[in-house]
């Protein structure tokens, strides 16, 4: 506690500078990344912390609560900053308020009266949980799950749906603030064309983009399927309340809107898209029903209907972690 690098590194906890850091590639792994780091610092400043009340009756125990306090300052609003301009530029760009004064000081609230509660101000709207939920949901949306690029314009738009209605049910799993499930719909509706323009921007370095006459095409996406799709079953998770409902009927009604487009159109059919290996509606069976698409064990696609509902459960066991880990950890 005599040396100065002992307090540097404190607050130099999370490696990362702001001010220079490019937000638009965080994704998962960083959050995944800052969690381990938070939980990390908080040990190294209660394990500081004990070695200062040992000293309680010292000379030096003042000017050692003043450099702890301090430095447990100046990391929470590292955390602070770090969050909340990650949070607010992804919901600018989505066309929403970045909120970015709301997140702030919920997090500094939230992170100093982890490390030093006799400094930290009146908590802020969003717990830390509720925090780290919405860094994961920027995280999964940075991280763009391409994997349905190539895939036709009815797949997408379930993906796109499953991706939202399964963040807003796990938030609702949880009873998270009201602000932060409005958040996952509305910056949705602003992710939908963001996620189109970039699968377009994919698209257009793939040989015979732009064409439409060949099944090694890869013409633009065309809105309006992604769209039919995505508002039908967003709709039907709000009236039922259950994303497994919301995601079967949506399936049924993805592949019904394909099938009547092939029909419509058949020269659709010679796309590159359409083909069996990028459209796992090519197999769907409807007769089959739920179970067997959200239960099988058997090995599945990345782009595949029991893909969708395994991404909800992973977000849902990813949040009950977390609130273990707070329940358990944090005071």
């Amino acid at each position: 506690m005599f040396e100065r690098e002992t307090w540097e590194s404190l607050i130099s906890s999370f490696p990362y500078e702001t001010e220079e850091y490019n937000f638009s590639v965080w994704d998962d792994r960083d959050t995944g990344a800052l969690e381990r780091y938070m939980e990390e610092t908080i040990l190294h400043f209660r394990q500081i912390d004990e070695k200062i009340e040992a000293k309680k009756r010292g000379k030096s125990y003042r000017d050692y609560r003043s450099k702890y306090e301090d430095a447990a300052k100046g990391v929470s609003r590292d955390l602070a900053d770090l969050c909340s301009q990650c949070i607010a530029q992804f919901s600018v760009q989505c066309g929403l308020k970045g909120e970015e004064a709301a997140i702030w000081k919920s997090v500094y609230a939230e992170f100093l009266r982890q490390i030093c509660p006799e400094a930290a101000p009146p908590a802020g709207v969003y717990s830390m949980e509720e925090a780290l939920f919405m860094m994961a949901a920027v995280g999964d949306a940075r991280s763009l799950n391409l994997s349905w690029r190539d895939a036709p314009e009815e797949n997408i738009g379930l993906f796109l749906a499953a991706s939202c209605a399964g963040r807003h049910s796990v938030a609702e799993m949880f009873s998270y603030e009201a602000s932060v499930k409005d958040k996952i719909v509305q910056g949705f509706s602003g992710f939908v064309p963001l996620y189109m323009e970039e699968v377009n921007g994919y698209l257009e370095y793939r040989p015979g983009y732009g064409d439409s006459g060949s099944k090694d095409a890869y013409p633009p996406l065309d809105p309006d399927p992604v769209y039919a799709v995505y508002d039908y079953t967003m709709g039907r998770y709000f009236d039922t309340g259950s994303f497994e409902t919301a995601l079967w009927e949506g399936a049924v009604f993805a592949h019904a809107h394909l099938l009547s487009r092939l029909e419509a159109n058949p020269g659709l059919g010679k796309l590159e898209r359409f083909q069996d290996e990028n459209n796992f509606f090519a197999e769907f069976d409807p007769q089959k029903g739920p179970d067997f698409y959200f239960s099988e064990e058997r090995e599945y696609r990345p782009d595949s209907l029991r893909q969708l509902y395994h991404s909800w459960e992973w977000c849902a066991i990813d949040a009950e972690g977390r609130r273990q880990r707070f329940s358990e950890q944090w005071k």
